[in-house]
């Protein structure tokens, strides 16, 4: 069903804008007719679709079940083929389209409330359910408070309106920043400052919370499984004394993130730092469930230590073919591949660490186990060769 209803007030102007500015939103498909006698009728096309003539800005548009509120009092006879055309050039249409304007026009201005007089539901509707006139009384009773307010009768009404609307809408944004900049909004804060407290004793962060050496050079590890650990093997001198195709091997305990049954078999001094770096893990754990962060000492030693290609990663950097290496682990090839070229991340990182520190003794020591796993079809640009 097709309806016109003319805005609630006449627009002060005519001019073309102030329509715009007052259907704000409305997307129309159809171009401006030419017009005559003050029309400003918008040409045909799809519904819906406003203008002005003589005076009184409208806006014909489809209504559903849901739009109709009321039933008039007032009958108006509508030319509705007319109005419908969308012809503006058309005297009948503009004809048929003012006497509808000023009959809705005339019939609001009786009711001196700003809206048509509506059939009462009982009376004259014979509504009878007890349910619905109870709801349609409580409506009533506010269209009346509404039509009471100031307002409800102001010509610039939808203007304020847009005021006020874009005012709540900044006040709702500004109440959500507020909130995600309060300690509120910090559901994790007590282990935030249990986590500070470890760093604290590990002596990465100092008493004020500046970050000190060892902070820094956590900063530039990011390829292993856990950072602090990482960093504790470096300042324990885990490293030190080692071969680069030794330090390399421990560190791919760092590195490997799966699982495998097979026990590696490791030189005596390799042998030693392993051992050296689970106590090392261990340790770590304790720190941290000593300032009350929920984890479990053995499961973070599981989860952060895995050396099941520690032999695998010391006989690749001694210069052992890949197809020789494969057999002295169940873990697959590609797997292996791409544990090596990680633990090359983690050399060179350990390399800008070594920097911040200034080991030059580290450095070399990297740069040397870089070199000795960087070769053949691990890091081959392509494994279709000929």
């Amino acid at each position: 069903a097709a309806a016109a209803r003319e805005a609630a007030q006449p627009s002060q102007s005519s001019a073309r804008g102030a329509l715009d500015d007052q259907f704000a939103g409305m997307k129309l498909k159809a171009p401006a007719g030419r017009g005559g006698g003050g029309s400003a009728h918008v040409g045909p096309g799809p519904l819906p679709r406003y203008g002005e003539l003589g005076g009184h800005p409208y806006l014909l548009t489809e209504a559903g079940c849901r739009d109709v509120v009321g039933v008039g009092h007032v009958k108006l006879r509508l030319a509705a083929d007319d109005v419908l055309s969308g012809d503006g050039d058309s005297d009948a249409a503009r004809r048929a389209t003012m006497a509808a304007l000023q009959g809705l026009k005339q019939a609001q201005e009786q009711s001196g409330t700003g809206d048509p007089v509506m059939l009462d539901w009982r009376a004259d509707l014979k509504v009878s359910d007890l349910d619905t006139i109870q709801a349609l009384m409580e409506r009533s009773s506010l269209l009346a408070a509404r039509a009471s307010l100031r307002p409800h009768g102001c010509p610039s009404l939808s203007e304020q309106f847009g005021h006020v609307r874009a005012e709540a809408v900044l006040s709702k944004r500004r109440e959500k920043l507020s909130h995600q900049l309060s300690d509120a909004s910090l559901q994790q804060l007590p282990e935030f400052h249990q986590r500070i407290k470890v760093l604290q004793q590990l002596e990465y962060v100092d008493a004020d919370s500046t970050v000190t050496l060892k902070g820094r050079v956590t900063c530039e590890i990011n390829s292993t499984q856990d950072e602090l650990v990482a960093t504790e093997m470096v300042f324990a001198g885990l490293l030190t004394g080692l071969s680069p195709e030794e330090a390399v091997a421990l560190i791919s305990a760092l590195v490997f993130q799966e699982k495998s049954e097979v026990e590696p078999e490791l030189p005596p001094a390799l042998a030693a730092a392993r051992a050296d770096l689970s106590a090392l893990v261990l340790a770590t754990a304790e720190v941290q469930v000593a300032h009350g962060l929920q984890i479990e000492p053995f499961e973070y030693h599981q989860q952060v230590l895995h050396c099941g290609l520690m032999q695998v990663v010391y006989e690749w950097a001694r210069g052992t073919p890949f197809d020789a290496i494969c057999g002295l682990t169940d873990v697959m090839e590609g797997s292996i591949v791409r544990a090596v070229v990680r633990l090359d991340q983690a050399c060179r990182e350990l390399m800008d660490a070594a920097r911040v520190m200034g080991n030059t003794s580290l450095f070399q020591q990297m740069q040397a186990a870089s070199a000795a796993i960087k070769r053949d079809v691990v890091f081959a640009a392509s494994l279709y060769i000929a």
